[in-house]
């Protein structure tokens, strides 16, 4: 089990699901038919791809390396190919509004990894700009769980609108834990994060806030009618297991506390949701 288990984190397999819970969870929010399966598709297959990719990149070995099965090459170029391949029939099946959303969310996503800007002889990607790393990250997860499902008519509906600040609140939370892991490889490559600008202490104080917030807006929500009793229940519970994960979380939580637990807190709010809101 254990195996499987690790295949499923160093494939990208789990960060695709935990990202493809997160539209699935929009539907449910919205209380949408089929809960956006086409999109939930989209989402998982596009993810476990660009995951793949940026693994590859980070990696920098030489051709002959990757094609090792060490679980630090090869794994990764077989299932971006295989992610690929599944995703490109489903092309046909776009509307306009998911091609512009794609789009965005694709060059933002290639521009993260690979360099784009040369400035006094150094070449950046989005990653390693000052400051951009974590912002670009919930962009385009806001984008692609979010604004990506539903289709413009509904943007700016009320209960829209909350969906997309409190999916904002909770991104924010979960993502600056793993600038607090990263400090030291961000360090050693010139990178500014918000954890090395204010040190990793107060960086985790600012995603325990934003877990509060997704708590507020959850309940502010409710307050409004936009939300059930139920599904307030269900966020604030996934509020209250971020925080307490985020707390115990330094430069030196192992592995396993961001590739198992902090990864995993999207699929487990997700999972709350649904309950709540059949059972």
């Amino acid at each position: 089990m254990k195996g499987v288990f690790d295949f499923l984190v160093r494939s990208n397999i789990f960060v695709a699901i935990c990202a493809s819970s997160l539209v699935w969870q929009t539907g449910i929010l919205m209380d949408i038919p089929g809960h956006f399966g086409f999109e939930t598709l989209v989402v998982f297959l596009t993810t476990g791809f660009i995951y793949n990719l940026h693994r590859l990149k980070k990696q920098r070995e030489t051709l002959r390396n990757m094609m090792v099965w060490d679980g630090k090459g090869r794994i990764h170029i077989t299932m971006a190919l295989f992610f690929l391949l599944a995703f490109l029939p489903l092309l046909f099946w776009f509307q306009p509004w998911h091609f512009k959303i794609f789009i965005l969310g694709g060059i933002l996503s290639l521009a993260y990894s690979f360099t784009f800007i040369h400035i006094g002889g150094r070449k950046y990607s989005l990653r390693t700009l000052p400051y951009s790393k974590l912002f670009v990250i919930v962009l385009v997860w806001v984008m692609m769980t979010v604004i990506f499902p539903v289709m413009p008519g509904k943007l700016f509906d009320p209960e829209h609108v909350f969906i997309l600040l409190e999916r904002l609140s909770f991104l924010l939370a979960i993502t600056i834990p793993f600038d607090i892991r990263d400090m030291d490889l961000d360090a050693h490559e010139g990178i500014v994060t918000i954890p090395i600008e204010l040190g990793w202490k107060r960086s985790r104080q600012a995603a325990m806030f934003a877990s509060l917030v997704l708590a507020a807006i959850s309940i502010l929500a409710w307050y409004l009618g936009l939300h059930s009793l139920e599904q307030c229940m269900a966020l604030c519970i996934s509020a209250a297991m971020t925080l307490f994960l985020i707390a115990r979380t330094s430069p030196q939580s192992t592995p396993p506390h961001f590739a198992i637990f902090m990864e995993g807190l999207s699929l487990f709010q997700s999972v709350v949701v649904a309950i709540a809101q059949y059972y």
